[in-house]
């Protein structure tokens, strides 16, 4: 069963897929025909939030959505029946995913009227739900990964539910709206810098339950990698660190509980499992550090490292290996002190954790865990063959530069950067392969557009050299490459890179040579390395693909289906439907 299936199956007032490429309509899907309004055009090809999804819609601050709610269930023209005047004693709930891309301070539309101040808003990393001068607050945990919100009005109460847990919740008391209208909207940011992507918005006319809820975030249609590179005689690196040999870890609060830190100032919350600031009755700024020691065992060889937490809004990390200079970590990075070329034979690592709230009334950062490893030659196997990925040495300029993998498999489409390989400082790396190769499939996301190359291989014997690049002016340099498709659709004509790629987004990227290649594949590499990227779930294949192949590849990772039309007609076979179970069979023209 599809997501928007799975959503339509709860009788939603008004359902937006946001995923019409022009014009400037945005259809309701729910049969009611609460059709909305594109204000300031459509951005394209922009990955989906949600599976079966065709495009992510960007806000910015001058792109908006507006989607009233004035039909009723049977598309009558009515008042929207919730959240008025006349309907105080009517439950409903708002839902939404979004990927926050703010980074100002004031109070930005995700999914509400901002004239009434009634819906689901975004504040310093908080998720607010208004209901004209009530407010109820949710820090999120981490913002670098989409969400799934809901909030939710049942007379009584007002409740957040965040990526498919109750989050927090307010008594109400004869609660009266005193709005006439309302009219929801996606946007606009307060700020030209700030954007979000949104998606799959929907409006019910009653409070769903946490079991509701559940479902749809935890619901994925898309087809793990590997189903989808094996058939095809790929081989796949999914990329994250438990097949990766660690001589040595030390985490929070597997090692060392959580409780242990605890202070006036800081509390163990026992539900959610996790340290964070105590919320106060009062507005204050506050600013709480925890200092701890770790000793690293001397008799391990150790040459790389990695410190990765999951609480990063609010709180950061530094280290020191004399308790005294103390050194900024970045989440999922090396540990600055046992950098690969830089390690320290130092054996006392001290860390300085501090969590800081500018409102200790509603900002509230916490912190679930923290870990730390330790490797020696960090080396990645495919799951299905002996080939390998690890960092360039010996290369002039990569001796001292770092690669680090995920530690656990998020889903493609949670946009989580916590997941794959993080190139740092302008690392490179590189697989060794003793295959013919004809096409290679990753996903990218760039942290700029400085000269980069995302694939390189050298010659070897009868087999070609490749190399897909571009330099600081944006000028993209192809060699043997008769391909290149991103996100499904074919780009191998653009010369700018900026044509191609946008820095900070995510991106299905697929690239084909003109001939076989073999030996070693260089990415994110140009002599002294390229910017800090992001790679996922590396695939390559002994046969050329075509643009057929290409966009199927990229809608089964999207968790879309293909569908092929030729002169009027549809032509199906089992491959060419979703099958969900005995009642559904979606049928869908393009």
């Amino acid at each position: 069963m599809s997501y928007q299936l799975k959503v339509i199956q709860d009788y939603p007032i008004g359902f937006w897929t946001l995923d019409e490429l022009s014009g400037t309509s945005a259809f309701d899907i729910s049969g009611c025909s609460n059709n909305g309004t594109y204000t300031g055009g459509i951005t394209t090809g922009l990955i989906p939030l949600v599976s079966g999804g065709a495009n992510g819609s960007l806000i910015t601050n001058t792109k908006y959505i507006t989607l009233p709610v004035t039909k009723d269930y049977y598309g009558s023209t009515a008042d929207g029946g919730f959240a008025d005047t006349n309907s105080s004693d009517n439950q409903f709930s708002l839902e939404l995913w979004m990927y926050p891309k703010i980074t100002t301070t004031g109070l930005t539309t995700l999914f509400a009227d901002p004239v009434t101040n009634i819906g689901i808003f975004y504040e310093k990393g908080n998720i607010v739900f208004k209901l004209e001068a009530e407010r109820l607050d949710y820090t999120l945990p981490n913002i670098s990964q989409s969400h799934h919100i809901v909030a939710t009005y049942s007379i009584t109460e007002m409740s957040l539910y965040v990526d498919g847990k109750f989050a927090t919740s307010k008594p109400l008391t004869n609660y009266k709206f005193t709005n006439d209208t309302v009219t929801l909207k996606l946007g606009p940011t307060g700020n030209s810098a700030d954007s979000f992507i949104a998606d799959a918005p929907a409006v019910y006319r009653y409070a769903l339950g946490l079991d509701r809820i559940i479902e749809h975030y935890t619901y994925s249609g898309t087809t793990s990698p590997l189903q989808i590179s094996y058939p095809d005689g790929g081989t796949l690196f999914e990329i994250y660190d438990d097949s990766v040999s660690k001589q040595f870890n030390f985490a929070y609060p597997a090692n060392r509980p959580l409780e242990y830190f605890a202070t006036d100032d800081l509390i163990y919350n026992t539900e959610e499992k996790c340290l964070e600031i105590k919320k106060t009755a009062t507005a204050a700024s506050k600013s709480v550090v925890v200092v701890d020691a770790v000793a690293i065992p001397a008799g391990f060889d150790l040459d790389s490292s990695k410190i990765e937490w999951n609480g990063d809004n609010g709180v950061s990390v530094r280290t020191s290996i004399d308790g005294t200079t103390w050194q900024a970590c970045g989440n999922g990075k090396a540990i600055p002190q046992f950098k690969l070329g830089s390690f320290s034979s130092e054996r006392t690592l001290y860390l300085e954790i501090t969590f800081t709230s500018s409102d200790t009334t509603k900002f509230i950062p916490r912190l679930h865990t923290l870990l730390m490893c330790f490797y020696k030659d960090q080396v990645l196997y495919s799951p299905s063959n002996p080939e390998y990925v690890y960092t360039i040495e010996g290369t002039s300029g990569f001796a001292t530069k770092d690669i680090t993998f995920g530690r656990i498999k998020y889903p493609i489409l949670s946009r989580q950067k916590l997941n794959g390989l993080t190139t740092a400082d302008g690392a490179g790396f590189k697989i060794n392969t003793t295959q013919s190769i004809r096409t290679v499939e990753f996903f990218l996301t760039l942290s700029d557009l400085t000269a980069n190359s995302i694939l390189f291989s050298g010659a070897d014997g009868n087999f070609v050299s490749a190399r897909y690049s571009w330099t600081n002016a944006g000028t993209l340099n192809k060699s043997n490459i008769s391909a290149i498709y991103v996100n499904g659709v074919d780009k191998t004509s653009q010369t700018n890179v900026s044509s191609v790629f946008t820095a900070n987004e995510l991106y299905h990227v697929l690239i084909v040579t003109s001939g076989p290649i073999t030996g070693v594949l260089l990415f994110n590499h140009i002599v002294t390395g390229g910017p800090s990227s992001l790679y996922q779930y590396i695939s390559y294949y002994p046969s050329a693909f075509n643009s057929t192949l290409a966009l199927s590849h990229y809608n089964m990772h999207i968790g879309r289906s293909a569908t092929i039309a030729d002169d009027s007609s549809i032509t199906l076979t089992e491959n060419s439907v979703d099958f969900y179970d005995n009642d559904w069979i979606v049928l869908q023209s393009i």
